[in-house]
């Protein structure tokens, strides 16, 4: 307040600044009411209400009879009767909470507006908001004895203040996307709870009304939310593209990177899935997430959202869950990889391993071994004990060779009850000890079946590169199959020469 000025005449300035200010922030509400976001409607109306409240106590300011101080209050309650419940109505909005949509709730509080309106403006007949109005004569300033309603909704209206700051609380931990939203909202909540409750308890600085100056900290604060996180603007722009009942979860960033939307599917993994899908550039793709119940696959689809003159409002990200379908396709190849029975590769696996390992083992300049072994009298433990007898030495058979291979060593069923060994850098000293040590294996461990024990051999046969003919072509096709013979032929040896032997 500059000196020589009055104190209505500070009140005037500063509510007639704020009244253009919340009439400029009203403007921006209305331009923004085709995005359909909610609250922005209540946002436009509290505006207004706080425009209208300060157009009557500017008016206020200016009075000294009695008439005039009762005809600016009806002025004033224009807008003030409304002002708790728009600001109770657009904090759940914007953090769209169940009450924001409960058609009683809304009623409830624009009812008890209306009424309040009523009483004020009949004043003269009941005197049961005003007992009385006693000019103090200064300009501007007269007390207003409260009457029997007054204080009733007084308490009602600073209530709603608590009352929306409480399920803020509440809404803000349990819904993380609305936790910057619930923050300002909280904020600015402060200003007229305190201001209202500071002039119930009279303070009241050169006689000015403090709750109408909690205006402008508390639209600042809703101002700076609007324009900073852009609360009336992202939103709907992205609702149009995104249909809340999608199974993929969808996730809305605005120009700057910040998550300011998700639909129902993305909620429970919002949490883990926005730093990983912020980090993210391209256009589509997968992602691997570690979430509470492990690892999930996502393919991902970004798309660019385009606000008024085709700028980029920021982008709609829809993640489809895809682990149980890559599971089922990492299963299906596993099966056309390996033998159903017992685990291990199959002969076309086998195949195109042998055939990788061998034009590796030709460019380096290094050797392979190939050790083919098959069980000997394999026909009479079927005819004797079963097939399923026999399926559970084959099972028992790969157990223990498994155990005693190297971790780059690879087993295959080839055959019925044959079974081929490729060891990449193996020369034929080693590929024959490793062979024996198997054979040995096999003998020392009997197979207890349903119909009795049954000692469980086998023949092998053992095959290097450096057994291959130096004029053989460089094609692995043919070098395999040259090396695959000449295991077999070692096989046959073994089997020829009485068996349980490595040839």
């Amino acid at each position: 307040m500059t000196e020589g000025m009055t104190a209505a005449e500070f009140g005037q300035i500063i509510t007639g600044v704020t009244g253009v200010l919340l009439l400029g922030l009203s403007g921006y509400g209305v331009a923004n009411l085709r995005y359909r976001v909610p609250g922005t409607g209540w946002f436009v109306a509290l505006t207004l209400a706080g425009v209208v409240w300060c157009l009557g106590y500017t008016v206020e300011k200016s009075q000294t009879l009695v008439e005039g101080f009762m005809d600016s209050a009806r002025i004033e309650y224009l807008g003030l009767a409304f002002v708790a419940p728009f600001w109770l109505l657009l904090s759940l909005s914007w953090t769209e909470h169940p009450l924001a949509r409960s058609w009683w709730f809304r009623i409830s509080l624009l009812g008890l507006a209306f009424l309040v309106l009523v009483v004020v403006w009949t004043n003269p007949w009941h005197h049961w908001w005003y007992v009385a109005i006693v000019p103090t004569g200064r300009v501007g300033f007269a007390r207003f004895q409260p009457g029997p309603l007054y204080y009733f909704v007084a308490s009602l209206y600073i209530f709603s203040f608590v009352f929306s700051s409480v399920l803020l609380i509440l809404r803000r931990r349990v819904v993380p996307l609305f936790r910057k939203k619930a923050a300002v909202i909280l904020v600015a909540n402060f200003f007229p709870f305190a201001f209202a409750l500071a002039f119930q308890f009279g303070i009241r600085p050169q006689g000015l009304d403090p709750t109408i100056f909690s205006l402008v900290p508390a639209f600042a604060v809703l101002g700076w939310g609007l324009f900073r996180h852009e609360f009336i603007r992202i939103v709907p722009i992205a609702r149009e593209v995104v249909v809340e009942s999608l199974d993929q979860a969808v996730l809305v960033h605005d120009a700057q990177g910040r998550l300011v939307d998700h639909n129902t599917a993305a909620r429970p993994l919002v949490s883990q899935l926005e730093g990983s899908v912020r980090a993210v550039t391209a256009p589509r793709g997968e992602l691997k997430l570690t979430l509470g119940e492990g690892v999930r696959d996502f393919r991902y689809r970004r798309s660019r959202i385009l606000g008024p003159g085709d700028q980029v409002q920021g982008t709609v990200t829809i993640l489809t869950d895809v682990t149980e379908e890559k599971r089922l396709l990492e299963e299906l190849a596993h099966q056309a990889r390996h033998d159903a029975l017992t685990g291990v590769a199959n002969r076309r696996h086998f195949e195109e391993q042998a055939l990788g390992e061998i034009t590796r083992a030709d460019r380096h300049g290094s050797t392979l071994a190939l050790v083919l072994f098959d069980l000997d009298h394999f026909k009479a433990i079927n005819d004797n004990f079963g097939h399923q007898a026999g399926d559970k030495v084959l099972r028992s058979v790969v157990e223990i060779v498994s155990g005693r291979l190297r971790m780059y060593d690879l087993l295959a069923r080839v055959g019925g009850e044959e079974f081929a060994v490729l060891m990449p850098e193996t020369n034929p000293v080693e590929a024959r000890e490793a062979a024996e040590r198997w054979r040995e294996a096999l003998g020392g461990a009997p197979q207890a079946l349903p119909g009795g024990v049954v000692q469980v051999t086998a023949s092998f046969g053992v095959a290097t590169l450096d057994h291959l003919p130096q004029s053989l072509p460089d094609d692995p096709r043919i070098r395999l199959d040259a090396l695959l013979g000449l295991a077999d032929k070692a096989l046959y040896r073994a089997k020829t020469d009485g068996r349980n032997r490595v040839c």
